[in-house]
């Protein structure tokens, strides 16, 4: 029976990151008819095509490459760290995603998927962001641009826009938390309450979460994940046939 994985977050800076190691050695082990979600953000910072990204994380993408080739269904929802990225996966057979997805599980789990950078509404500043980033890679310049000019330019950005050091979420100030947390919640439950969807999956704001909720119109229960942050939980979603766990 297969098994779906979901992870996202991981921040990955180099190969040797104990993020890329252990995502290696999950995808190597995935079997046909598998299917692995990477919900964005897998990379600390990836922007286009890339080249010398490709050559410097050659090993996870043959690891990608391989899984696909064996009947793997691997896709891969752009984060706000990792996007314009189709040109060096797509080629892998990795399915690439924008903004969110959905798929029906073959014991019939309805989930929605997305990185979850969209969510918080009141993010004005950041959403205003992500349009003209996204805008700009479209631009013929951008196309003809080598890969270190786009790196650095995207590194510059990345620094203007991001702390140093990326913090857990119970760091973040509680007035922050609540905030974010409330967004987050509240977004799944629409989606699970309006949507009929069973199991909401989200990343982004690591907030590591795994909860129920109830629908009172039809009285199913379903489930909202946070998939957290990588480096401070070590944690992914591996769902079987019977059951939706939280595991290293």
């Amino acid at each position: 029976m297969e098994s779906y994985f979901f992870t996202s977050d991981l921040h990955i800076r180099t190969a040797s990151d104990p993020a890329c190691v252990w995502l290696e050695d999950k995808i190597k082990n995935t079997r046909p008819g598998d299917f692995v979600f990477l919900l964005g953000d897998v990379f600390d910072l990836w922007i286009g095509k890339s080249i010398l990204k490709q050559f410097k994380f050659r090993k996870l993408l043959f690891e990608i490459k391989e899984a696909t080739t064996r009947g793997v269904t691997v896709t891969y929802c752009e984060g706000n760290h990792d996007f314009g990225i189709a040109k060096a996966f797509s080629p892998l057979g990795v399915k690439l995603v924008t903004d969110s997805g959905d798929i029906t599980t073959a014991s019939g789990l309805k989930i929605y998927y997305a990185h979850g950078d969209l969510v918080d509404k009141a993010d004005r500043n950041y959403l205003s962001y992500r349009a003209r980033a996204r805008a700009l890679l479209n631009k013929p310049v951008f196309r003809w641009m080598p890969s270190w000019m786009i790196d650095a330019i995207a590194q510059y950005y990345k620094v203007k826009l991001t702390p140093p050091v990326i913090v857990p979420f119970q760091a973040l100030p509680m007035e922050r938390q609540r905030h974010v947390r409330n967004a987050f919640h509240e977004f799944a439950r629409e989606k699970i309450l309006n949507e009929n969807y069973d199991l909401v999956v989200l990343g982004h704001c690591h907030d590591l979460t795994n909860i129920s909720i109830k629908n009172p119109l039809n009285d199913k229960t379903g489930h909202y994940v946070n998939l957290g942050y990588w480096n401070a939980d070590k944690l992914c979603l591996q769902i079987t046939e019977s059951d939706i766990l939280l595991s290293p």
